[in-house]
């Protein structure tokens, strides 16, 4: 039997950033800064996980918290901890009690989801294409033409996901309805020719930004209409420079269709450094407004 203590954190998608991004941008105009309102934290709890590889080793995947007493936790368990087939056993455990007592399960999932979302109490998606309909003790693949789900996101009652179409090296978008296990790919595809999405984020359900990146760096995009059509966002994380490893990557968090903070960073080998570059938009991305990035305070 192995043992780990959950902290039961209602965790969203970018809260962390979103008060980074919150706290750099506080000296700003007051219209700039918003605040976040969040569940109150449920005690921690020991979850009992049982297994047939002790004495193992395990680790605390994606996790969702529908509601206060509703939680659901996937762990990984491997002996030894090395990426070699059949050293791996996933789980799922869900409890209705606020842990009091837990419902474990087996997945047939090969690798667990980053992070796992809820509509409600039963439709559950998890980043990584998986959808699950009982609350989440029984997961199965999302069907339709996305052979991998690289991304997905839920608002409202729609899903958005992007990944590889088929067995090809060609990504594209899908979109389909929480209560559903299918998704479809939208008609008209973002991005131009050789770039790649990234990160999904969907501030209503009408309106997503597709991160991506290419041959002149970070490039973002986004649909207001539910993906018939699709606009450039310019950001301002420039492109390359000479003697950077990696052209500048963008982490993107919007609270409204319009209200978006953009984090940007670059890594240089010679000399090394790394640059960071924090943004605040108030109208979709039209303009931006740098910020301050806070220092780290010494305990």
């Amino acid at each position: 039997v192995s043992r780990r203590r959950l902290a039961g954190a209602a965790v969203g998608t970018g809260i962390g950033f979103a008060a980074l991004a919150l706290s750099a941008c506080a000296t700003g105009p007051a219209s700039t800064v918003s605040t976040i309102t969040t569940r109150p934290t449920p005690k921690s709890a020991v979850l009992v996980i049982p297994s047939s590889l002790a004495p193992g080793s395990d680790q605390v995947a994606g996790s969702a918290f529908p509601t206060s007493t509703h939680w659901v936790v996937f762990v990984d368990q491997c002996l030894p901890c090395q990426a070699v087939p059949g050293t791996h056993t996933e789980w799922v455990a869900v409890t209705n009690d606020a842990g009091r007592s837990w419902t474990v399960r087996k997945t047939a999932m090969r690798v667990l989801p980053g992070a796992v979302m809820f509509a409600d109490a039963r439709d559950g998606w998890t980043t990584n294409g998986w959808v699950s309909h009982d609350g989440g003790l029984k997961w199965s693949e999302a069907k339709g033409p996305l052979g991998s789900v690289n991304d997905a996101v839920i608002v409202g009652h729609r899903v958005w996901a992007q990944g590889e179409v088929g067995r090809s090296l060609v990504t594209g978008v899908a979109t389909g309805t929480v209560t559903g296990s299918a998704l479809e790919l939208i008609p008209v595809q973002p991005l131009p020719s050789g770039y790649y999405p990234g990160s999904l984020v969907a501030p209503s359900p009408s309106t997503v930004y597709l991160q991506g990146w290419g041959p002149s760096g970070a490039v973002m995009e986004v649909t207001r209409d539910g993906g018939r059509t699709w606009q450039l966002v310019k950001a301002p994380c420039g492109a390359r420079k000479p003697g950077q490893v990696r052209a500048p990557i963008a982490n993107l968090s919007a609270f409204t269709p319009d209200r978006l903070y953009l984090l940007c960073g670059t890594k240089t080998l010679k000399p090394p450094s790394v640059s960071r570059l924090l943004s605040f938009s108030a109208d979709g991305g039209r303009t931006w407004d740098a910020c301050g990035f806070p220092r780290a305070r010494p305990r």
